[in-house]
């Protein structure tokens, strides 16, 4: 995966092999995922679950063999894995909401399997410029995306800002426990904190 022993190794080197390590332990979670579920109901069995489609059925199957080889991608030619695994990652979650979808009562933001998936596709996306700037010979672009992954932190915590902010003003609309306005509260204050101190350290 391209790790380095050298004692003087760049920060961001380690950077990228913990972004990669957090893909690849992704995909390999995947891999058995599906591996069970082939070992469970059969290969292309998925159909024996209520509301699965035929495509569905072939497109869940076919990662058994596709996550797989995202890894190796992933450990062997940096670049081509991480633009692989954002677009299977873009291609589950996509299906897995269309699934969820189509089946009554099912509300996929509440399955803890999907929120890991969105927030791996997240971390993919927000991750991918980084591991792609050492094929990035024009010094512009390399600057962008350096500042750009550097902003990171301040973007995540303003759009959880942004979300919390959202849970306050739906506080008037009332349905919301005591517990869930705390945490709106609290995270609202939290956030705007770290934000203010990340934009005055960035100075």
């Amino acid at each position: 995966m391209e790790f380095s022993s050298d004692k003087n190794v760049n920060p961001f080197r380690i950077t990228d092999n913990f972004i990669l390590s957090v893909l690849v332990v992704s995909f390999l979670i995947g891999t058995t995922a599906h591996a069970i579920d082939a070992i469970q109901l059969g290969f292309l069995g998925y159909t024996r679950l209520a509301y699965v489609s035929q495509w569905q059925n072939v497109f869940w199957t076919s990662l058994l063999i596709i996550d797989p080889v995202v890894v190796v991608l992933l450990i062997f030619r940096r670049h081509i894995g991480a633009i692989a695994a954002l677009a299977v990652l873009s291609a589950d979650v996509f299906v897995n909401y269309n699934y969820s979808k189509g089946v009554p009562g099912l509300n996929i933001f509440f399955v803890p399997a999907f929120s890991l998936q969105s927030a791996c596709l997240f971390f993919s996306l927000l991750t991918l410029p980084k591991l792609l700037i050492d094929k990035t010979e024009n010094t512009g672009i390399r600057s962008v995306i350096l500042f750009y992954f550097s902003n990171i932190p301040i973007v995540v915590l303003a759009a959880g800002l942004v979300i919390h902010l959202k849970g306050l003003f739906s506080i008037a609309s009332g349905g919301l426990s005591l517990w869930a306005i705390w945490v709106h509260c609290f995270m609202t204050a939290f956030n705007t904190l770290l934000v203010i101190l990340l934009v005055k350290k960035r100075k």
